[in-house]
């Protein structure tokens, strides 16, 4: 009925979410799925225990979501023999959700190559995937943005208000729902100029621009070179993502000829001071609560996913604590009484 360390990390290992912490719809999206986000929320709670989870809502609550998630006793919290013997005829097994593997060594080396890249030409900002991009109430986190020094969107040192020029996802079949389906929509609602899906699998890139209509697919010349509209100084190679020659940085992005020897002034950087500007008080109830984007980047530490001292660690306790009382908002105490399984206490 319980979940221990030693399961969770074997699990965590083979089909844990990527090291992705977004904000979707209100709800707190751990590798671009409410899946990783559940699964995390078990590996937390098979680490640190339930009593890491019982300072987020009142006692009652907890006893509440006992009785709906299982049917639970009738009988006051007080009669602990009454819970106990309630719990021993209770039979609940525990599926994590398994997210499909990546091609994690791969992935990394496209975030570096292409962030190397866009870094030289000197047109702007390129971002990287813990940099929070605020799209209305969500926060993106993309494989990479660009912001050229023409953008209007105002650059926070905490997050970008508003649509990058660039937006670049690498994707598969561990993402492809999520980046193809609801990212493109909230991207091109946004306006977003150009969204570029990368497949690493398939050694393909695909360059969308946004129109009056949405996003249209776009071809690269007869040079294998694409100039996107919102920066047409920017010379892309797609092709030469695959190269594996030294000074492959120099091939992938170029300036184009007529414009080289120019560089543009960065675009000014606001000092928000954002981490811990609002204090931790996550609203947790039996069902789901909505988290607004100033608590999101007020209590959302660096998504940098790790395991020791048979527990997961995301940026240390502090960033732990903070991801499991969104996560308990997200959930509600109900589901997350179903993933705890902490009857036998």
């Amino acid at each position: 009925m319980t979940l221990s360390p030693h399961d969770a990390f074997t699990h965590y290992a083979e089909h844990g979410p990527e090291s992705r912490m977004e904000l979707v719809s209100n709800r707190l999206l751990l590798g671009g799925n409410i899946r990783g986000s559940l699964a995390m929320l078990g590996y937390i709670l098979a680490g640190w225990g339930a009593d890491a989870a019982l300072p987020f809502a009142a006692e009652e609550k907890w006893w509440s979501a006992l009785r709906k998630s299982f049917g639970g006793s009738d009988a006051e919290p007080s009669d602990l023999e009454a819970w106990r013997k309630w719990a021993a005829g209770v039979e609940h097994q525990i599926t994590l959700p398994e997210l499909p593997k990546r091609p994690q060594l791969l992935i990394s080396k496209l975030r570096s190559d292409i962030s190397l890249a866009f870094h030289r030409t000197g047109l702007g900002r390129a971002l990287g995937r813990d940099f929070v991009m605020r799209l209305g109430e969500d926060a993106f986190t993309p494989d990479l943005i660009f912001i050229s020094s023409r953008s209007t969107s105002v650059l926070y040192e905490s997050h970008l208000d508003g649509p990058a020029d660039i937006v670049m996802e690498i994707c598969g079949p561990w993402n492809s729902d999520y980046v193809i389906g609801l990212k493109k929509e909230r991207y091109a609602e946004a306006g977003v100029g150009e969204y570029w899906l990368v497949y690493p699998e398939e050694r393909r890139v695909e360059m969308l621009r946004l129109g009056l209509d949405g996003y249209t697919s776009q071809r690269v010349d007869e040079e294998g070179c694409y100039r996107p509209a919102v920066e047409p100084r920017i010379e892309f190679y797609p092709a030469k993502l695959w190269s594996e020659e030294r000074d492959r940085w120099e091939q992938i992005i170029k300036i184009a000829e007529h414009d080289a020897g120019e560089a543009d002034s960065k675009q000014e950087v606001i000092n928000d001071e954002a981490w811990g500007s609002v204090r931790l008080a996550p609203r947790v109830e039996l069902i789901p609560e909505p988290i607004n984007f100033k608590e999101f980047l007020a209590w959302a530490p660096e998504a940098k996913f790790e395991w020791w001292d048979d527990r997961p660690q995301i940026c240390g306790r502090e960033g732990t604590r903070n991801t499991l009382g969104m996560l308990l908002m997200t959930f509600g105490l109900v589901e997350a009484d179903r993933t705890a399984t902490c009857l036998d206490d």
